[in-house]
């Protein structure tokens, strides 16, 4: 039975000011026994991460939202989405199925993938619109990808971490 993840306690709190703190948690996590709290195993996490990463310079699939949303309604909440928290329990689209992990992925395969989608903020520039927020400069495009992998990342839990009950 799937985890409603809007309702998952005991998730950890983490907010990365850049992909170097986010690598040292991803690092920690490949490295040393972890658990997960919602639907998803460690590898699926890092998986959907590292697919996200790529995703501002392969495209989104054709996955975007209506222009009335996009236009009328996002304006008023993208500086939220990318400095705040993002909100668990997001249901993916099922137009964007190529963001859902595989459940076969490895941790140590999602985190070599996840690496690699990263490295290329380093050199080469988005080329794709954000499905939801738009055209983004540069350092918006780091400050989503910061922010969603603070949301996916604070499922996984080191295994000295007990399981909330």
């Amino acid at each position: 039975m799937a985890v409603n993840t809007a309702q998952v306690s005991g998730r950890r709190a983490l907010h990365f000011a850049d992909f170097s703190q986010l690598l040292a948690d991803v690092d920690y996590i490949a490295t040393h026994p972890c658990h997960t709290l919602g639907n998803w195993s460690v590898g699926q996490i890092l998986d959907h991460l590292a697919v996200s990463a790529n995703s501002p310079f392969d495209g989104f699939g054709g996955f975007k939202i209506s222009w009335f949303t996009r236009n009328l309604l996002v304006p008023f909440v993208k500086n939220n989405l990318l400095t705040k928290p993002m909100k668990a329990g997001f249901q993916i689209p099922k137009e964007a199925t190529a963001m859902i992990p595989s459940p076969e992925v490895t941790p140590q395969a999602g985190y070599e993938k996840l690496k690699l989608a990263l490295a290329r903020f380093s050199s080469e520039l988005p080329k794709f619109p954000h499905p939801i927020l738009g055209e983004l400069a540069f350092q918006e495009w780091v400050a989503v990808t910061l922010r969603h992998a603070e949301l996916h990342l604070s499922f996984i839990l080191p295994s000295e971490i007990p399981v909330p009950v």
